[in-house]
C-alpha cells in the first residue's frame, strides 16, 4: 500500500517566490515509492491551453485574456479536476491512501474530485478515451443508477482517506452553479476524514467561503476558523508568518493521516499568530459592497485567534458570542500525542 496526494492550488498561483500553503505543503512531502505526489498549479495560472504565447501584442492580450477569464468565471476547473483524476487513474492501486489538498479554487476542484470519485469511481489504468463520460456523467444530475452501473462495469471504488483544504470559495461563475448540489451533501459521504480551514476575516463577496455539511458526532471532520483574509489563510503573500498557522495546523492532520513529510523542511515555515493581516479588498471590490462574513454560534475557532486576540490589536465583529476553542498544536517542534 502506498500513499498518494493530490495536491490542487486556487487561482494565479505563480512560481515566483510568493508560493501558496498547497505549494509549501507539497514541497514538504517526502516522495518515495511508498508516497507519490501531484501538484496542478490552479486556475487562472496559465493559459486556457497551456500554450506558450509569443511577444506580440496581440499575443500578450490573448494571454492576459485568458488568465482573466480563468481568474473571474473559473474557466478551466473542469480541466484541473479531469488533470487530478488522470493522475490518480494512472497511479493508484487497490488499498492506496488518497489525500486531496486544495487552496480557493483548488480547494473545489479537489472537493469536487472526491464527488466524481463517489459517483463515478476511477477508471482503470490508459482508459482515457472513457474519462470524458465519467466528467459529462458526473457533472449531470438524475442520472444515478446510470453512473452506478458506469461504476461498477468500467472504474474501481476509489475513496480519498482525507480531504484538507484552505477556503474553499464559491466564486465559480454561472456554468458550473447547477453543479454545486454534488459538493453540498455531507462532506462524510466523499472521505473518510475531511478538514476545512476557514477565514474570519476576507470580506470580499465573490470569495463568499463554501461551508460544507458536517456528519454529527463524528470525529475526522472539521471546520476550523482562522484569522487573516482569504491569502492570510491559504498563503500567497512575502509576509507568510500568519498563513504558516492553518498551513502547519493541516500538516498535523496529514500526519495524523499517515502523509509522510520531510521535517527540516516542515520548519522552515514559522507560523506567527500575530504575523501581518493584509486588506485584499481592492479598490474594484467596492463595487461589490464589501461584507463580514457571517461566522455561526458554535463553530470552532482555532487557539491562535485567542493569542491574536490577547497579544495584538485584533478584535474581527464578526466572532460569534459561542464557539469551541480548536486546540491542534501549529508549532512545528510540538510532541505528538
Amino acid at each position: 500500500m502506498k500513499t498518494i496526494v493530490v495536491c490542487c492550488d486556487g487561482t494565479g498561483q505563480k512560481f515566483d517566490g510568493n508560493k501558496t500553503n498547497p505549494l509549501k505543503f507539497y514541497s514538504c512531502l517526502r516522495e518515495s515509492p511508498e508516497q507519490r505526489c501531484f501538484y496542478d498549479p490552479g486556475v487562472g495560472t496559465f493559459d486556457p491551453e497551456r500554450v506558450e504565447f509569443g511577444k506580440t501584442w496581440l499575443h500578450k492580450a490573448a494571454a492576459w485574456l485568458g488568465k482573466v477569464r480563468g481568474k473571474a468565471l473559473g474557466h478551466g476547473i473542469v480541466r484541473n479536476i479531469t488533470d487530478a483524476y488522470r493522475y490518480l487513474m494512472n497511479v493508484y492501486e487497490e488499498g492506496d491512501r488518497v489525500v486531496l489538498i486544495g487552496f480557493s479554487r483548488g480547494a473545489f476542484t479537489v472537493e469536487a474530485l472526491a464527488g466524481l470519485l463517489r459517483k463515478c469511481g476511477l477508471l482503470l489504468p490508459d482508459h482515457d478515451n472513457l474519462l470524458p463520460y465519467a466528467i459529462e456523467m458526473y457533472l449531470q444530475s438524475g442520472n444515478e443508477q446510470v453512473a452506478a452501473d458506469f461504476k461498477d462495469t468500467v472504474a474501481r471504488s476509489c475513496r480519498p482517506s482525507m480531504i484538507g483544504v484552505w477556503d474553499t470559495v464559491a466564486s465559480l461563475g454561472p456554468f458550473l452553479r447547477s453543479e454545486r448540489h454534488f459538493l453540498n451533501g455531507p462532506v462524510g459521504d466523499l472521505a473518510d476524514t475531511a478538514y476545512k480551514a476557514l477565514s474570519i476575516d476576507e470580506r470580499r463577496r465573490p470569495f463568499a467561503p463554501s461551508r460544507w455539511l458536517l456528519p454529527e458526532r463524528e470525529k475526522g471532520f472539521e471546520e476550523v476558523w482562522f484569522a487573516g483574509v482569504h491569502s492570510d489563510v491559504g498563503g500567497g503573500y512575502a509576509e507568510a508568518g500568519l498563513a504558516h498557522v492553518p498551513l502547519q495546523w493541516m500538516i498535523r492532520k496529514a500526519q495524523d493521516n499517515g502523509v509522510a513529510f520531510d521535517h527540516d523542511r516542515v520548519k522552515r515555515y514559522a507560523p506567527e499568530a500575530c504575523g501581518k493581516l493584509h486588506n485584499s479588498l481592492k479598490w474594484y471590490y467596492w463595487v461589490l459592497v464589501p461584507y463580514e462574513r457571517p461566522i455561526p454560534q458554535g463553530v470552532r475557532i482555532h487557539e491562535s485567534v485567542e493569542t491574536r486576540r490577547q497579544h495584538c490589536d485584533y478584535a474581527p465583529g464578526n466572532l460569534p458570542n459561542s464557539y469551541e476553542v480548536d486546540e491542534t498544536p501549529v508549532d512545528p517542534g510540538a510532541p505528538r500525542e
